[in-house]
């Protein structure tokens, strides 16, 4: 049976990852000082905002009968957690020594959730790819933000 996903889930993971993202940033701002402690800090804010427009997208969805069931699929639960859990966020975290270290690890972070919604695309009726192109989108100017800083941090 091929796991089908509701945009209701797909954005209740973005909710979580952009959470985990908050975590991430603030445990890297533990690690460092001065500018990199500063721009990770502000990446920990960016992912707060990011959660809270996820949110507003959520709240704003039309759910179907019986999404609420849906949602408490084991199956899918354990599917959506499993990313998050242990690929995005779960990285090894070590003290950012330069600001352009900390910049490619933002990056990188970005790209790995880029790349989780993209994926997700091939389970999605029109309504959630609709929702996922949201997603990935706003992903997306994250990382070149972060790159064009990565780019000018020498």
């Amino acid at each position: 049976m091929e796991v089908k996903f509701t945009a209701q889930e797909v954005l209740q993971l973005a909710i979580n990852l952009e959470e985990e993202g908050v975590t991430f940033y603030r445990q890297y701002a533990e690690l460092a000082k001065g500018e990199i402690r500063d721009l990770m800090l502000q990446m920990a804010e960016d992912e707060k905002e990011h959660a809270k427009v996820f949110r507003g997208f959520y709240e704003n969805l039309e759910k179907a009968p019986g999404d609420e069931d849906y949602l408490m699929s084991e199956h899918v639960q354990q599917y959506l957690a499993s990313f998050s859990a242990s690929v995005a966020f779960a990285r090894e975290q070590k003290k950012p020594e330069t600001l352009k270290e900390a910049l490619a690890v933002a990056v990188e972070t970005e790209q790995m959730t880029i790349d989780y919604y993209t994926s997700l695309l091939k389970y999605g009726n029109p309504e959630l790819n609709a929702v996922l192109d949201r997603l990935i989108a706003e992903e997306t100017k994250h990382r070149e933000r972060l790159k064009a800083m990565l780019a000018q941090a020498d």
